[in-house]
């Protein structure tokens, strides 16, 4: 049986930010970037970059032919995701992956390499 969802452990404050910053884990900031994919509100770079993240991950994802790949596919690329069925996902998707390997492509991708 597995946990239920706590929000708290993905979203957090940091403390004595007077801008309300968050840290967010990696499933969390997986999410953060299928939320912009198709938003009115993110720059056409930021919907490239966002995509280009998340086409990369399912590619890792397929590397080590992981069972819901194309389950993760099609709720990161299509947009407005839903996070109370996507994040436990992505938790075990990341995990499987590897938290290390997924933060290293992330800051090469959002260097633009």
């Amino acid at each position: 049986m597995s946990k239920p969802l706590n929000l708290q452990d993905h979203f957090m404050p940091i403390p004595g930010d007077p801008d309300g910053a968050m840290q967010l884990s990696m499933p969390a900031l997986l999410l953060m970037a299928a939320s912009c994919v198709d938003s009115d509100d993110t720059p056409l770079q930021g919907k490239q970059r966002a995509t280009s993240v998340l086409m990369e991950f399912v590619a890792m994802l397929h590397q080590i032919h992981y069972p819901q790949a194309e389950y993760l596919e099609t709720w990161l690329l299509r947009g407005n995701p839903d996070a109370r069925r996507l994040l436990p996902a992505l938790v075990k998707a990341v995990d499987a992956v590897g938290q290390e390997a997924v933060g290293r492509m992330i800051n090469r991708m959002m260097e633009g390499n």
